[in-house]
């Protein structure tokens, strides 16, 4: 990405909403900060292919300003640094769940041989391994069962020798009983090995080549998928692509016809109002059964105490609970 260009990116829309505002600098700073980041890593052609092939409208997770310039997300971002940076950006895109086959199949012919699924690998290991091994050797289901429940619940993602250390009754038997023995013996072999073929519930990968030069691939009901895991697909130089279906974006669109028809209000993604009070004290009232990601007993916690009264806070409430909020812990603390 060129100076120019880069100059260009900033010029546009993003410094006009902000050039009034208190966080003008800091604005700046994320700007030069994310334009920096995915030069580094060479993903600036990812958001730049975005807008090429006309793909806008989409949600800012990422709270991505170059998205937001670009047009391919009509949602502000907070310009608040939120990463540390060292890592590959993770771009999900969210559709209606019974429109997600009509955007597989519009990637699947516009890209042909440069679209893949991508693999995923079931891995023995932990309790599933020991139980596979009883079955394979015809051990009575109730040995099987018994032997299994000795394998620590934390130990089901460790190794065998971490269940051996960790369970004195399994040691016992290990040292006792010749079965046992041989059971765990086999274990120490097999542990690790792939244990079966899947496709990653979302991920994608889309190309200008043909993704058979770069990756091997194997047929799934007639549809390309990856022999590589995601990890190792990003590691041959592709960017994996989130195509997720959700069930709240259909309620929601049933909720914009339903309102349009029984009360003639145009209502879509950029003009609902984000500064409605009774909305917020819905967050506050625990009255959040059946609202994405507040259902849990925790988010609901959560709401109740910390008492939002904007988006972004009930974005930080989520974090609070979702994967990745390690950072804002630590600073809470």
């Amino acid at each position: 990405m060129t100076a120019s260009f880069k100059r260009d990116l900033k010029l546009r829309g993003l410094l006009e909403d902000y050039k009034d505002s208190e966080r003008y600098n800091e604005c700046i700073e994320y700007i030069d900060f994310e334009l920096n980041h995915l030069e580094i890593h060479d993903l600036d052609n990812y958001l730049l292919n975005l807008f090429n092939k006309n793909i806008f409208d989409l949600p800012n997770k990422n709270n991505s300003s170059i998205a937001y310039i670009l047009g391919i997300t009509n949602q502000k971002p907070s310009c608040k640094i939120t990463t540390k940076g060292g890592t590959s950006p993770d771009i999900d895109t969210d559709f209606a769940h019974n429109k997600r086959e009509l955007v597989l199949n519009y990637l699947k012919n516009k890209y042909n041989e440069g679209f893949s699924h991508i693999g995923t690998f079931s891995i023995s290991q932990g309790r599933g391994l020991f139980k596979d091994i009883c079955r394979i050797m015809e051990v009575p289901f109730s040995t099987s069962n018994q032997l299994a429940k000795l394998i620590p619940e934390s130990a089901f993602y460790e190794s065998v020798e971490h269940s051996l250390s960790s369970s004195s009754e399994l040691k016992a038997l290990y040292d006792s009983d010749s079965l046992v023995k041989e059971i765990v013996d086999m274990a120490r072999e097999m542990e690790g090995c792939i244990k079966s073929l899947g496709i990653h519930a979302a991920g994608v990968i889309l190309s200008d080549e043909p993704v058979y030069k770069y990756v091997p691939l194997f047929s799934s009901k007639d549809m390309p998928v990856t022999q590589f895991d995601a990890h190792t697909v990003e590691d041959v130089g592709f960017l994996k692509i989130d195509v997720l279906g959700l069930q709240t974006l259909s309620v929601i669109h049933q909720a914009f016809d339903f309102i349009k028809q029984n009360k003639n209000i145009d209502l879509n993604m950029e003009n609902i109002p984000l500064d409605d009070i009774a909305t917020y004290k819905v967050f506050s009232s625990k009255n959040t059964l059946g609202i994405f990601q507040m259902e849990a007993q925790m988010m609901t916690e959560y709401a109740s105490k910390c008492n939002p009264k904007s988006i972004m806070e009930i974005s930080n409430i989520i974090s609070l609970v979702r994967p990745g909020s390690g950072p804002l812990l630590e600073t809470a603390k």
